[in-house]
């Protein structure tokens, strides 16, 4: 099989300018430069052909460029790119009808809409502290939230999204995860950290912290990549908050 000589001569090119022009602080991890994207392939701008087996970081779950999605963006393009969240349009509410159809409770939903992960997590953290008037949070370790400054104080994926900006916000402590393949606590002679000891029983220790003194529970699942079966709508309490 032919071993490609990557990035080629123009990706080298366009990076060589990125390092002049854009802030190194991203977390470039493969010299990879995108030209176009068509389903689950991708190429670069020397015309080299990729799966993309991220889907662009978890955003594009129908795939690069689908029809469908295109066409969705023109029509919207043709009428207004963008609208003032100081006004309404039809778009918006009929997100918000579908997002309160397909939520998992029963309750209505009411939706706010944000441009990225960190932000909601932004939002997440001040809706928590004014519903609730508590200023305490739990956070778990390995997750990622974001990189804004509340949101990083919830990271704790690795060390170097907090190295150089302490004091990060106060009020935030991390917990490990209850995860039966992978431990953190040594098992004792005699026990095994079965589901119901490492699940049940630290998350029923958690609940009574968001019923007494915890504005909300920061969750990582989803983003981390984790996958948990089990139920988790009794950490949903009417006086505290569970963020996914």
């Amino acid at each position: 099989m032919e071993t490609l000589n990557l990035p080629g001569p123009l990706a080298r090119a366009i990076i060589e300018r990125d390092r002049a022009v854009i802030s190194p602080s991203y977390p470039r991890s493969y010299p990879f430069v995108m030209d176009r994207g068509r389903g689950s392939l991708v190429w670069d701008v020397d015309g080299n052909r990729f799966l993309d087996f991220a889907a662009g970081i978890a955003v594009v779950s129908t795939g690069h460029s689908h029809p469908e999605v295109v066409k969705a963006i023109q029509d919207q393009a043709e009428k207004f790119i963008h609208i003032s969240s100081d006004f309404y349009h039809p778009k918006w509410v009929n997100l918000g009808e579908e997002l309160s159809r397909i939520a998992p409770f029963s309750e209505p939903a009411i939706s706010f809409m944000t441009n990225s992960g960190t932000e909601s997590v932004e939002a997440a953290i001040k809706l928590a502290r004014y519903y609730t008037g508590r200023s305490q949070f739990i956070g778990f370790l390995g997750g990622f939230h974001g990189r804004t400054m509340g949101a990083v104080t919830f990271t704790a994926s690795k060390p170097t999204y907090h190295k150089g900006f302490y004091p990060l916000m106060n009020g935030v402590v991390h917990a490990p995860f209850p995860d039966p393949y992978r431990p953190l606590l040594q098992i004792r002679p005699g026990e095994d950290y079965s589901f119901n000891r490492r699940f049940d029983r630290p998350f029923s220790n958690i609940d009574e912290l968001c019923h007494r003194v915890v504005a909300a529970l920061f969750d990582f699942r989803f983003h981390a990549g984790h996958r948990y079966r089990g139920h988790h709508s009794h950490y949903h309490r009417d006086d505290g908050a569970v963020v996914h």
